[in-house]
């Protein structure tokens, strides 16, 4: 899990202050429905995620664009995106 999605102790205190904050994930990897189904249950219940942008990237080790244009969603869609 990443950093992020354990540390809501941030987003809990601006929340107390009356300050409602929205993101933007602009780092997923292609159409990836474990990192879906991750993001959905580890940051979705804390945060308030208005946009999520992809890379061309399926996650293979050698971090190459491998897909172009990054336009399917559907592992996304599937997990409440």
């Amino acid at each position: 899990m990443p950093k992020w999605a354990k540390d809501t102790c941030q987003n809990q205190k601006l929340k107390a202050a009356g300050i409602y904050a929205e993101y933007i994930l602009g780092e997923a990897y292609y159409n990836d429905a474990q990192e879906a189904q991750s993001l959905w249950n580890n940051a979705a219940p804390y945060m308030s995620i208005r946009y999520l942008l992809q890379w061309p990237i399926q996650g293979t080790p050698n971090c190459m664009v491998d897909v172009a244009p990054p336009t399917a969603y559907n592992n996304y869609h599937l997990n409440h995106w």
